[in-house]
Order: C-alpha cells, then sequence, then structure tokens
C-alpha cells in the first residue's frame, strides 16, 4: 500500500557494499530515511566482518554471504571477482533474497553512493504496474543549445557502449513471476560474465540492456529527478525553488548518484573523465556535494575506508593477485575444479603463474629471432 502523503509503506531499499564504504551505505539510509521514514533498508555485506564493527550500530539490516543462495558460487565468486565486480554481480542474490526472504512486495537496489533527496513515493507508484523498472543513463535526444554536440556524441560513445543503455546503480522489482524470471536469468550470466575489464562486460550492466528484449513486464524510469548524476547534468535544467529545493526540468531531485565521487577534492565531483564542455557542475550540485562529503566524514568515512577486504589475501596471508584472480577463473570455466579452496592453495596460483610469465618471456625473447628468419628468408 502506498500512502496519500508521499510515504512508502510496501517497499524496501538495498544496496551492496564491502567493509570498507560502510560509511556510503549509512549516508545512504540515513538519507532514506529523513525522506521515507517507512522505507526500511538492507545492506549485503560483500566481506566478512571480522570484528571491525558491530552491524546493531547501523541505521539498515545486515545481510551476511552466508544468508545467499549458491554458496558454492557465491564462494568462488568471492574468489575469481575484484571486490568492486563482486559487488556488481551480487546484485540478482540480493534481488533473490529480497523475493524469498523479506516480507515486501516491492524493494528498489541502489548503489551505495547515492544520496536520497525526496520521497521515492513517484517509484513506488510506477513499479505498482510493472514487474522490472530501469534507469537510463541518458533520457533526451535534445542537446541544449549551449553545449557543443560533438562532446555530447563523444559522452553518448563512450558511456552507452561500455556502461550500457541502463544504469545498474538502481534497479526496482515487485514480486511477479517474471521479475522472478530475471532473477534466475540474471544470475545465470553473473555467476561468469560480470568482470568490469572484459570485452562487452561491465559489471551487470552489459546485461540490462537485453532485459527489455526478454521479458515482458519491463519499465523505463524516465523521471529527470531520478539517478541524476555526472553523466547526465548537461542534458537538465537544474535550478533551485525559493525553498532550496533543487529541481531538475521542473520535477524535485529524488536522488542523486555520486558515481565515482572524489573525497579528496573539494572541486571534482567525480573520478571519471568527461568531455571537455561537458564538465560544468550547476551550484546546487556544487552545494549538494559539499554537502554529501561533509555527511560522509561524519558517518565515519575516515575509519571505514581502512577496513581491509577479506578476501584480498589467501589464509596464510599472501597478496591475491589480479592475475590469479583470472587463473582461477580459467580454471573453473574450462571444468577443471579441486574441493580444496582457493584461498588455501598459493603455492598451487604461484607456480601456475610463474610458469605463465615463463612462457611469455620465451614468447617476447623469441620474437627478434622469428623476425630475423623470416627477414633472412625474404632476401634469398
Amino acid at each position: 500500500m502506498t500512502s496519500n502523503t508521499g510515504t512508502v509503506s510496501d517497499m524496501a531499499c538495498c544496496t551492496i557494499v564491502t567493509k570498507s564504504h560502510l560509511a556510503y551505505a549509512q549516508v545512504l539510509a540515513k538519507s532514506l530515511a529523513e525522506h521515507n521514514p517507512q522505507c526500511k533498508m538492507f545492506v549485503l555485506l560483500a566481506d566478512r566482518i571480522d570484528g571491525f564493527f558491530d552491524p546493531q550500530k547501523y541505521p539498515f539490516e545486515l545481510i551476511t554471504l552466508a544468508e545467499l543462495k549458491d554458496q558454492k558460487d557465491v564462494q568462488r565468486m568471492c574468489f575469481y571477482y575484484s571486490p568492486s565486480e563482486l559487488c556488481f554481480n551480487l546484485r540478482p542474490w540480493l534481488h533473490e533474497y529480497m523475493y524469498q526472504q523479506s516480507k515486501f512486495e516491492k524493494w528498489i537496489y541502489l548503489d551505495s553512493d547515492i544520496l536520497i533527496c525526496n520521497s521515492l513515493n513517484k517509484i513506488s507508484v510506477q513499479l505498482d504496474k510493472t514487474s522490472i523498472l530501469l534507469s537510463p543513463h541518458l533520457i533526451s535526444i535534445e542537446t541544449p543549445a549551449a553545449i557543443n554536440v560533438k562532446a555530447v556524441r563523444k559522452l553518448e560513445s563512450n558511456l552507452l557502449h561500455k556502461g550500457g543503455i541502463y544504469n545498474g546503480g538502481f534497479l526496482a522489482l515487485r514480486k511477479t513471476a517474471d521479475s522472478h524470471a530475471f532473477i534466475q536469468w540474471f544470475k545465470d550470466h553473473l555467476r561468469f560474465y560480470g568482470f568490469d575489464n572484459r570485452p562487452l562486460q561491465s559489471g551487470d550492466q552489459f546485461w540490462l540492456t537485453y532485459v527489455p528484449l526478454y521479458f515482458k513486464e519491463v519499465s523505463v524510469l524516465r523521471d529527470p529527478g531520478a539517478n541524476l548524476a555526472y553523466w547526465n547534468l548537461y542534458e537538465r535544467d537544474i535550478k533551485q525553488d525559493d525553498s532550496g529545493k533543487i529541481m531538475v526540468n521542473g520535477s524535485p531531485l529524488l536522488f542523486f548518484h555520486f558515481a565515482g565521487f572524489d573525497m579528496q577534492s573539494q572541486n571534482k565531483l567525480t573520478k571519471y573523465e568527461l568531455p571537455k564542455d561537458l564538465t560544468t557542475v550547476p551550484s546546487s550540485i556544487e552545494k549538494l556535494a559539499n554537502k554529501y562529503r561533509r555527511l560522509m566524514l561524519e558517518n565515519g568515512y575516515g575509519d571505514s575506508i581502512q577496513y581491509p577486504y577479506a578476501f584480498a589475501k589467501f589464509k596464510t596471508g599472501q597478496t591475491i593477485t589480479p592475475d590469479m584472480r583470472r587463473i582461477y577463473f580459467e580454471d573453473l570455466f574450462q571444468g577443471k575444479s579441486s574441493e580444496v579452496s582457493p584461498f588455501e592453495r598459493y603455492a598451487y596460483f604461484r607456480s601456475r603463474l610463474s610458469s605463465r610469465n615463463y612462457k611469455d618471456f620465451l614468447k617476447n625473447a623469441a620474437k627478434p629471432l622469428v623476425k630475423h628468419i623470416r627477414k633472412w628468408f625474404n632476401t634469398v
């Protein structure tokens, strides 16, 4: 039931963090409670607590990895995915938890680096009429007169080609047969195909492009005040009304996505680069960014950002390198599995890595010789 006062009673929000990003989750949860007090917050910890914090002291319900389905897959993903990739690719497992183990009929996944600025009632109302609600990176084909069209086309090419049409920082579901089918499809793809540095993969976002093709009850969140971020500021008219509220194309700002937020720089909204002519940040957004930075510091950012990632090292203490993660993935993909946890197999991965490096050395060392032989044959 959605109330007529702008609060939501049958909808929850959820996110995923490692423990180094607890401050992000706390700021998100508090902004949710401020503007949507009846909406409960769930946080999946893609990590282990390891005594670094007390879950009872945070304004959200913590979900541990042990509470997810398909534990064998989850444990494997903890090794072959990087920390950020693990957070991306556990999203369908979190949706499955919300579907099967929570009491809520509707829920919104939000990236932890989001600040909620208003009631989410409009989203709840739209979700009542669909099963899957996606958020596009861009919503307009119109380019403001003062904006360089070439810069816009460059942004579109880079953003939509690598990141996909829809932004994975928002995904809302309602408990239906269609959303259940989507969750299972999503899991099947992200078990192995969610890397962030391989062709045609960008975490989970690449696969979201196909959702309207494969599923019937899908809608797009076109509200200009939803998922405002560094990449779409140029296409929207952003102003403050007399009360100080930020308005986007005449609608209230619902939530701002501080993707790539630079906590170390007072003058930088994001660490990601934009085409030169699209870097202007409205003063109201600069003020919001300053507020966000202050909230992060007030909510323990300085401490939590130092918390170590539980899946960064072998049980013997050695660091797990990206190449070792990839070797394990390739073994699994080729059907080479071991009953021994990969976190206990440092000697094996060190040996495999040394062998691979030696083969690469020989291959590179042989190139000049091969080139010389070919040249000799061509002159005979």
